[in-house]
């Protein structure tokens, strides 16, 4: 088979793997929601704790990652999964969750050198961030006197 589509054997074992995820979770890696790796560790949890991932997935807006999704793999052969546990895991903010924000360069650049580089920008402008947090809590303090 892996011969005839051209993919490797291990491939084929991932592919044949996702027999086991429940219908609505196969939905979201049709719709790129969930990635085949992380499709493929939560097919080794049974029906119960799959819907347990559904469940979370829709209450919390958010699809576990791979590490994740691994963690609770393991979790359940040594036998230590609960619900709680798959609960505590899908909460933790991932890395590329985390909020960030982003100013586009050109908007940056007529306040900057040519040459600045990203982290000389990001330094610069946390610095006049805290000069301007401290000056306002002076202007606080005086004005409280």
């Amino acid at each position: 088979m892996a011969i005839e589509f051209g993919e490797s054997r291990a491939q084929i074992q991932r592919y044949l793997r996702l027999n086991e995820l429940i219908p609505e979770l196969l939905d979201l890696m049709d719709e790129d929601k969930i990635a085949l790796g992380v499709g493929v560790e939560l097919s080794y949890l049974p029906d119960e704790f799959q819907y347990v991932v559904l469940g979370l997935i829709e209450e919390l807006d958010c699809t576990p990652s791979y590490a994740q999704a691994n963690h609770m793999h393991k979790a359940y052969t040594a036998g230590t999964l609960t619900e709680k546990s798959i609960a505590e895991e899908m909460e933790r903010e991932k890395p590329n969750q985390k909020l960030k924000v982003s100013i586009p360069f050109e908007k940056l650049s007529p306040y900057f050198k040519k040459d600045a580089t990203p982290n000389e920008i990001e330094t610069y402008i946390m610095k006049l961030l805290e000069d301007d947090r401290i000056r306002k809590r002076r202007a606080r303090d005086r004005d409280a006197r």
